[in-house]
């Protein structure tokens, strides 16, 4: 005799089974699986509250951030595909990333980039910058001269330093001068500063330590202006020279009496240079360098 069983559905029995019976007439409703549907899995409800917390979140591609997120802040000079937090851009130099002031003579460094150094000091000095070999293209120094003390900017051994137009060795900053160097992988060019002529310069009288015919360097550290006034007992052209040029100033009149001309130039950083009259004695009246 096959045994039988009742199945039961909220108290009432509702069909009696046997083995191998199948249930019939019972909806998903009736034993509490109303909710239930064979949805795929994209289209499966969610609670109010996993949707809320869904919605706080940012999709991978192209998200679209609020507030003030931030990142890991890239070690100096990285250059892949991180992202470039407002730190990083700091400490590249894209935004000065704080003051250094150096009162002596220093070697910079990497730590130096990005930052606004400042030489404050009353005595001279001077400030070697990195070789460019030891930092990547891009890296920008900023150096400005806030005291009496004249600060020279060295290259460090064999690297170039690039200014004025000109290959040299070092820049000087009087008070209130300043230049921003940028490395090209090999070269530091000065790509701004108020370090020209002029800036930080005054008009002397070097007359008493002046002759003609006579080869002087330019070490100041930046270009100087020369004003040459020259007599002769005959009628001549003043000449100036600059490194390995020779140039014509003014010529003296023919007519006899006193034979004066003059001559202005202006010497770059580094040059050579002289005056003389190309003829006749070649008298010094006067010898002005802004300098």
């Amino acid at each position: 005799m096959t045994a039988r069983y009742p199945l039961v559905l909220n108290g009432t029995a509702i069909q009696e089974l046997q083995v191998g019976d199948t249930v019939t007439g019972i909806a998903k409703a009736d034993v509490g699986l109303g909710s239930v549907d064979n949805t795929a899995d994209t289209a499966k409800p969610v609670s109010t509250a996993q949707q809320t917390a869904l919605d706080l979140k940012a999709n991978l591609a192209s998200p679209a951030f609020t507030g003030n997120p931030t990142a890991p802040t890239a070690a100096q000079f990285d250059n892949d595909a991180s992202i470039a937090t407002t730190a990083y851009a700091m400490q590249i130099g894209l935004n000065a990333g704080g003051t250094i002031a150096y009162t002596a003579t220093a070697t910079l460094t990497a730590a130096d980039v990005g930052k606004a150094i400042v030489y404050f000091s009353a005595s001279a000095g001077t400030l070697t910058l990195p070789g460019v070999s030891a930092l990547p293209v891009g890296a920008i120094i900023a150096i400005s001269n806030i005291n009496a003390g004249a600060c020279t900017v060295l290259r460090a051994g064999a690297s170039v330093l690039l200014a004025f137009g000109q290959n040299t060795t070092s820049i000087v900053l009087q008070l209130g001068d300043s230049i921003i160097l940028h490395s090209n992988g090999t070269n530091w060019v000065q790509i701004a500063g108020n370090n020209g002529i002029g800036a930080g310069q005054t008009w002397q009288d070097v007359t008493a330590s002046r002759a003609a015919s006579t080869t002087y360097t330019n070490s100041t550290g930046k270009p100087i202006a020369v004003s040459v006034s020259m007599i002769s007992s005959t009628p001549t052209v003043i000449r100036y020279t600059i490194g390995a040029l020779t140039f014509a100033g003014s010529a003296s009149s023919a007519t006899g009496g006193d034979n004066i001309n003059s001559a202005f130039f202006i010497v770059p950083n580094g040059a050579t240079y002289s005056a003389y009259n190309n003829v006749g004695s070649s008298g010094l009246l006067s010898w002005f360098e802004l300098r």
